[in-house]
């Protein structure tokens, strides 16, 4: 299992995952800024998030969570599927991945390292906040 675990790694580092992460993880920290800031602005979350800076993080990384991931990353999987049906046939689930299916996985990672991210840099007041 270790190995193939190392194996799968190196494929997606090896090919074109990498790109799609970094410009993922990049749209999830403007995205999540914007929110925040203009959040901010225009007072569109509830009074006790003045009291709390925790709930206004959490507010926009949960802004990230259903804006952006749920549209982009099923979208490129589903391309991703059809091709690999195309070309390997409707009854196989094992061979060689496409662009598609590459950039919906690197995509899919950006989100993962930009979400534990946030929870790595502001882990006390989103602790607070989840309480």
């Amino acid at each position: 299992f270790f190995f193939d675990t190392m194996s799968l790694l190196g494929d997606v580092l090896a090919h074109d995952s990498v790109g799609p992460a970094a410009v993922s993880f990049s749209i999830c920290a403007l995205w999540c800024g914007v929110v925040c800031g203009l959040t901010g602005l225009l007072n569109f979350y509830p009074e006790r998030y003045q009291e709390e800076p925790g709930k206004k993080i959490l507010w926009g990384t949960t802004s990230v969570a259903m804006a952006i991931p749920p549209f982009i990353v099923p979208y490129y999987a589903y391309l991703g599927l059809m091709e690999f049906q195309e070309t390997q046939g409707q009854l196989t689930m094992v061979g060689p991945s496409n662009y598609n299916l590459r950039f919906a996985l690197g995509f899919s990672l950006g989100y993962m390292a930009f979400d534990t991210a946030m929870m790595v840099v502001f882990y006390k007041p989103l602790r607070k906040a989840l309480k």
